[in-house]
């Protein structure tokens, strides 16, 4: 059987580099013909290398073929290797298939289908993959469902048009960001909905960026609330400033003030100024740039001289000196 295998791979290989390497359009049919054939072999390695080769070629052909064996192949193994093969080759035409991949036995084929939906899904795929966020008892399944959801593509694109083609799924994703068990889910969650922008995700936003107890929740929930570029979320980010102790959540907050001329940032950011951290201190110096507080003068010159010890973040202090006229 192992000897078997062997010799169908290595034929597999050698007919696909010869039939691409110049050999006329009939014989390149015909020795396809037999790769696409070889996804019914009765050894599930054999399927599987047959899947593998006609995603390493893009083969579009082969959708149909390979449709058939995500669906209906007994072995696991086959049907992640068709789905990944379908995955590469990227085809709307799969999507039957990746939905019906949602309801896969196995969570390692659920998540993948709800990954190769990322810019394909249309109005009864954006439902499957909220059914498969709230309702999946994989969290990675649940993570997969929400980052595509955030990435629809032409397909998504074209279902009802405008804001109002998320509402749906801008409910679902905020009922993740609240309940869900997993911090990555709910990170996830709060990605998606920065992009999204909803006229009803802010609120939960700005709850999430100062009240859940995961560090990556709250700094995804910060960069997405700095995407809304909306006033009323300035004294909230700069509460995160005074209060927040992760430096992850702090470089995101200084980030997403960026837009804002409300001069009551100038406190919290003059004070990162005494921050031990590189990151967040070069962060800090590079609004303090543009807002050109007065008081943070003298934090850039003790910053800028030769004893500290991050050569950048000296050098932004020169800068910013030199731009505020301070040196």
């Amino acid at each position: 059987m192992r000897l078997r295998l062997w010799m169908a791979v290595f034929l597999m290989l050698l007919v696909f580099n010869t039939a691409y390497a110049g050999q006329g359009g009939i014989h390149a049919a015909v020795k396809l013909t037999g790769l696409t054939h070889a996804l019914h072999d009765p050894d599930p390695a054999v399927r599987v290398a047959a899947a593998r080769r006609l995603g390493d070629i893009k083969e579009k052909s082969a959708v149909p073929a390979l449709m058939n064996m995500l669906v209906k192949d007994n072995d696991k193994g086959a049907r992640l290797a068709a789905l990944g093969a379908l995955s590469v080759i990227s085809d709307r035409q799969a999507l039957p298939a990746y939905l019906l991949a949602l309801k896969d036995e196995d969570a390692r084929i659920r998540q993948s289908a709800a990954d190769a939906m990322s810019g394909l899904w249309d109005e009864k795929g954006k439902e499957a993959l909220i059914g498969a966020m709230l309702k999946d008892p994989s969290p990675d399944v649940r993570r997969s469902a929400a980052l595509s959801l955030g990435t629809p593509g032409d397909a998504g694109k074209q279902d009802t048009g405008g804001q109002e083609r998320n509402q749906d799924a801008e409910g679902a994703l905020i009922q993740v960001l609240v309940n869900d068990k997993s911090y990555e889910v709910r990170a996830a969650a709060a990605s998606v909905l920065g992009k999204i922008k909803g006229k009803d995700s802010l609120g939960p936003l700005i709850d999430a960026m100062s009240k859940d107890k995961n560090a990556s929740v709250r700094a995804a929930a910060v960069k997405a609330v700095g995407k809304f570029q909306d006033n009323g979320a300035v004294e909230p980010l700069i509460k995160v400033l005074y209060f927040e102790k992760n430096e992850d959540v702090i470089v995101n907050a200084i980030k997403a003030l960026r837009y804002s001329s409300d001069p009551r940032i100038a406190d919290p950011l003059v004070a990162e100024l005494d921050s031990g951290s590189d990151r967040v201190l070069w962060q800090a110096i590079d609004l303090v740039e543009r807002i050109k507080p007065p008081e943070a003068v003298d934090k850039l010159k003790s910053i800028s001289e030769d004893n500290y010890e991050s050569e950048g973040v000296r050098e932004k202090a020169k800068e910013a000196l030199e731009l505020m006229g301070g040196d």
